[in-house]
C-alpha cells in the first residue's frame, strides 16, 4: 500500500503535492440537490475533445491518497486502484462498504482495502473462478457472479467447422439484484470499483437511468473505473464513432451532475494504446478515480 500526496499537471496525477486550486463545485452549499440528466449533441471534434478533457484533467484534490492493490511489472502497475482517505470521504473503519466488480484473479486491492476496516464484496465469474472460496479475508467476500444489465446465466458460443462450441455459462446479476441478495438495500456503498472490460458503460448508464440506483451512486464517495474506449475501433463510419463517444460523454456528464469530480487519471502502462478521433488522441485503456464530497446531501429512499 503506497501513500503519497499528489499534484495535477497536464491532466495527470503526478509528483508530490497538489498545487492547483480546489474546484468551486467542491464547496457547494449543503442542502437538497435536484438531478436532471443531460444529453449532449455536439458535432465534429467537440465530443472527442470534451470526453478527453473530462477523463484526463483532474478537477479536485485529495490530501491523503493511497495506491492499493495491483501488481508491478518493471515499474508499471496493473490492477492498482487509488483511494482518498481525507476525513470527509467516509472511508471509516467498521462502517465503509466496498463493492469490487471485476477481479480476474487478482484480489490484492480487495484484501488491502479490507485492511482499512471496510467490508468488501468482490464479484466475478467464469469457469476458472469456481476454485475460489467465498471468504477471502476476515471481512472480504467473493461472489461468483458478474454485474450486468440483466440477471441470468449466459454462454458464449462460436461457430466452427466441426459445429458450434459454447463456453461454460457465466452468471450475471443486475446491481439491484446483487444488493437484494446481500440484504444491502438500505446500506450505502462507499467505494464502487468497476474493472469489467468495457461493460462499465452499459452498467453505469443503467444505474444512472433508475432513480433508486442513481441515489445510491450519489451517496457513494468513490467510483473507480478501468475505462475502455476500444469499442471505437469497431465503428465503421465517423458518425458511428461520434454516436458512441457521445453516449460515453453523456455518462460522464451525468456522473458530474451527481457531484463527482475526477481526482486521478492514469493510462494503462502495460497496454498503452491510442486512437485518434477527430484530431484528438484518445487513450483506449485507462484508470480513473472519481470522488464525491457532497454525498451527505443525498438520502437513500
Amino acid at each position: 500500500m503506497e501513500e503519497a500526496e499528489y499534484k495535477m499537471e497536464e491532466g495527470r496525477v503526478m509528483g508530490t503535492e497538489f498545487t492547483s486550486k480546489e474546484n468551486n463545485h467542491d464547496r457547494q452549499q449543503q442542502g437538497t440537490r435536484k438531478y436532471n440528466s443531460i444529453s449532449v449533441k455536439e458535432e465534429g471534434r467537440g465530443v472527442a475533445l470534451e470526453l478527453h478533457r473530462l477523463l484526463t484533467q483532474p478537477t479536485t484534490t485529495c490530501h491523503k491518497m493511497i495506491r492499493m492493490g495491483g501488481r508491478s511489472c518493471l515499474g508499471a502497475y496493473d490492477g492498482t486502484k487509488m483511494v482518498c482517505l481525507d476525513n470527509d470521504m467516509q472511508m471509516k473503519a467498521r462502517q465503509c462498504l466496498v463493492y469490487s466488480f471485476g477481479v480476474g484473479h487478482d484480489f490484492t486491492f480487495d484484501e488491502q482495502v479490507q485492511d482499512l476496516g471496510c467490508e468488501v464484496h468482490s464479484f466475478d465469474h467464469d469457469f476458472d473462478h469456481e476454485i475460489y472460496d467465498y471468504r477471502i479475508g476476515p471481512t472480504a467476500f467473493f461472489h461468483k457472479v458478474r454485474i450486468g444489465p440483466k440477471t441470468g446465466s449466459y454462454s458464449y458460443c462460436d461457430d466452427a467447422a466441426i459445429g458450434t462450441g459454447c463456453d461454460p455459462p457465466i452468471r450475471y446479476q443486475t446491481f439491484t439484484d446483487i444488493r437484494k441478495s446481500l440484504g444491502h438495500e438500505r446500506r450505502r456503498v462507499d467505494y464502487l470499483k468497476f474493472d469489467i472490460e468495457g461493460g462499465e458503460w452499459e452498467v453505469l448508464q443503467q444505474l444512472l437511468h433508475c432513480r433508486s440506483t442513481r441515489a445510491l451512486l450519489a451517496a457513494a464517495s468513490h467510483i473507480s473505473i478501468e475505462v475502455h474506449l476500444d469499442a471505437v475501433l469497431h465503428m465503421k463510419t465517423p458518425e458511428e464513432k461520434q454516436n458512441l463517444l457521445t453516449t460515453y460523454l453523456n455518462t460522464v456528464n451525468n456522473l458530474t451532475l451527481l457531484g463527482y469530480h475526477l481526482l486521478s487519471y492514469e493510462t494503462n502502462e502495460l497496454n498503452p494504446q491510442y486512437e485518434e478521433v477527430d484530431g484528438v488522441q484518445l487513450s483506449l485503456f485507462s484508470e480513473v478515480l472519481l470522488i464525491n464530497r457532497n454525498m451527505q446531501n443525498f438520502v437513500l429512499e
